[in-house]
């Protein structure tokens, strides 16, 4: 492919923040991105938790939402903007040669781009559009009554057709082409989204192997290893919950057991978290993002053996230790990023008793240490990024909001065993009624782990995906510089 006669370009794509029809192209824009290097590819989304307030300006203003007035769109070198998904793939395909080369069996390039469109279109409108319809439906597989459900079988059966219409190709990709077109990308989102989405809308197993070869065959193209090679190192204290966990993402997400690791840590002991810094640092070659996500919101009133609050230890403490251990992996692989996961309750401290701040036995809050420990955590966020701006390690803290998480056990350590008996029923109607999934809480963690446009940004802390403000104390010098002193001193250091 060559697109010297085309001079640079620079392409913008505008999407919704999901996993919608859009990501064949998305896929597609990463291959030519790293193919070319005249291209200058960057992306944007728009957040479908606050459409309700700003899409209908957005819709409004063509620049953004082009000429039919919705998502996505590409721009083209500021002076050209294309909507529609299909539209932008086959632009694409025709600027880039994805449409393949002539072959021996077909010579006629108008027959071989109707072959490869005839592909793309099954692929996008049996399956990925169909799939898509289930999901915001939330259609009920049991319910054959259901007009939907014919759905599933169309899914299904054209999932088959282009299995065995790949099996005929001499080659890894349709119609016997040496690289992928258009139509590969389209089928290997299709293949996946479906398969992502329910067991029951695939071919039995011998009517999907082709597919399951040509998946895997897409994922090794380097300019996608963004999407698949991730390595995710999960440290935790219960390496039982811990192989839960990894057992977990593997099936969800066919990732390769390689790229998965589970390292035991106990934010509870610097002890541990000594011995995983030093384990890390050894074997671990890169660290991009470092989550620093304890929920720790109650505790008998014991300490750890570390001498200090088992809370604040396990929120603040034993992150504070184990990042300061992992700045120099951190700083290697810049541009890299910090995130701490904090809690709206820090809002609820109005003053520091420092002469009790990693104990806290004279802490009057309802809510135990829970909120102090979240307040350190955006404190020290404020030190760090201080420190580490110039060195393009971002740092961030931010609020997942009310989870729908258990908290029972350690809260019945708390308050009386009566009193929690009669509470549990009122907290766990308010959580079901008000709290947030874990998924829907994760948006804003993934947000600042990845997000582009974040680099090298100014923002500190951020709520559903958008830069918020903390308390004024969360924020103020003089009680950062206070607690990174005696934070140092705590952990030896």
């Amino acid at each position: 492919m060559s697109t010297k006669t085309l001079g640079d370009i620079k392409l913008r794509l505008y999407y919704w923040n999901c996993r919608g029809r859009i990501q064949s192209v998305r896929y597609m824009l990463e291959d030519i991105a790293y193919t070319h290097k005249n291209i200058d590819y960057k992306e944007d989304f728009e957040l479908l938790a606050t459409s309700a307030e700003l899409w209908p300006t957005h819709k409004a203003d063509e620049t953004i939402s082009g000429p039919f007035h919705n998502l996505p769109v590409l721009h083209w070198n500021d002076t050209h903007t294309f909507g529609q998904t299909l539209t932008l793939g086959q632009l694409l395909a025709r600027k880039f040669d994805l449409y393949g080369r002539l072959t021996p069996s077909i010579d006629n390039e108008d027959f071989l781009h109707g072959y490869i469109d005839g592909v793309v279109s099954c692929a996008y409108t049996d399956i990925i559009s169909n799939v898509i319809t289930c999901i915001f439906s939330n259609l009920n597989f049991t319910d054959k009554n259901n007009p939907s459900y014919r759905l599933l079988r169309i899914i299904s059966n054209n999932l088959k057709a282009l299995n065995n219409l790949l099996k005929k190709s001499s080659t890894s990709f349709y119609y016997d082409q040496q690289e992928p077109t258009i139509a590969d990308y389209f089928v290997f989102e299709a293949f996946t989204l479906a398969r992502d989405y329910h067991e029951i809308v695939l071919p039995n197993e011998e009517d999907r192997q082709a597919l399951i070869k040509h998946e895997q065959i897409m994922k090794e193209r380097p300019a996608l290893a963004n999407y698949f090679r991730a390595r995710v190192i999960i440290a935790c204290r219960n390496l039982h919950k811990g192989r839960l966990a990894m057992e977990k993402l593997l099936v969800e997400t066919s990732a390769n057991t390689n790229n998965i690791r589970l390292m035991e840590c106990d934010l509870c002991s610097l002890e541990s978290v000594r011995t995983f810094a030093k384990l890390y640092n050894e074997e671990e070659e890169r660290l991009d993002i470092l989550i620093c996500n304890a929920r720790l919101s109650w505790s008998s009133p014991i300490m750890t053996k570390d001498g200090f609050n088992a809370v604040i230890q396990a929120n603040y403490l034993g992150h504070f230790l184990l990042t300061n251990l992992l700045l120099d992996k951190l700083k290697k692989c810049r541009p890299s990023r910090i995130i701490n996961v904090s809690s709206e309750l820090h809002d609820s401290i109005e003053s520091i008793n420092w002469s009790d701040i990693f104990t806290q036995f004279r802490n009057p809050h309802w809510h135990g240490a829970y909120p102090s420990s979240k307040l350190f955590q955006i404190l020290s966020t404020v030190k760090l990024k201080q420190d580490l701006f110039a060195e393009h390690v971002d740092v961030f803290a931010l609020t997942p909001g009310w989870l729908s998480t258990s908290h029972s056990r350690s809260s019945a350590h708390v308050i009386s065993w009566l009193a929690f008996n009669l509470s549990y029923p009122f907290v766990r109607y308010l959580k079901f009624v008000f709290a947030k999934t874990t998924e829907i809480g994760a948006h804003t963690v993934v947000y600042c782990a990845v997000e582009p446009t974040l680099e090298k940004s100014n923002g500190l802390y951020f709520q559903n995906c958008a830069i918020a403000q903390p308390s004024p104390l969360a924020t103020d010098q003089t009680s950062v510089e206070r607690l990174w002193k005696m934070s140092l001193e705590a952990v030896v250091l």
